[in-house]
């Protein structure tokens, strides 16, 4: 059974999150969290599989408290957010690099009956990201730099033409 924490400060979304998570039966909602700081204590007492996280909420935002979790508990985190459309992809950045495994947009009308789609990709998602082993993050301020002293290395002319990067 995939225990869910399910945070956000709407009382219909934590409703609507539940209603769609228990409707599979190897998923159950273990509890909600109206704000971050709530999220970062129901997350050390309930130990869930996976946690859901909105972003914006009153107090300790999501960022935040996805940052705390990863240092205190380290635990699945599922950004769900309307701001993920953000052109600087903002919202996602910060969120993986607080230590989330995954950001997505919030389903806007998850319930409607054509919407089944929708419903299984957040379904699939829960239980493919509860399968995600994380680890303690320490976010200390000192990250490992290289070293100002060392050359950069030279490149041989005709070696590489292009790099090619992508998602």
């Amino acid at each position: 059974m995939i225990k869910v924490l399910v945070v956000d400060d709407s009382p219909t979304i934590c409703h609507i999150f539940r209603t769609v998570l228990e409707s599979d039966p190897g998923i159950t909602v273990v509890g909600f969290a109206t704000n971050g700081q709530d999220a970062v204590q129901k997350a050390g007492e309930l130990h869930p599989n996976v946690i859901t996280m909105d972003v914006q909420m009153p107090g300790l935002d999501g960022i935040e408290a996805t940052r705390l979790i990863m240092e205190r508990c380290p635990t699945p985190i599922v950004i769900i957010s309307a701001h993920n459309n953000d052109p600087a992809l903002t919202v996602s950045f910060n969120a993986l690099q607080a230590g989330a495994v995954q950001v997505i947009d919030k389903p806007a009308n998850i319930l409607a009956p054509d919407a089944s789609a929708e419903r299984a990709a957040l379904i699939t998602t829960i239980k493919l990201m509860s399968e995600v082993r994380v680890v303690r993050r320490r976010f200390s301020g000192t990250a490992v730099r290289p070293r100002a002293d060392e050359p950069t290395p030279n490149r041989l002319p005709g070696l590489i033409d292009v790099v090619v990067m992508g998602a």
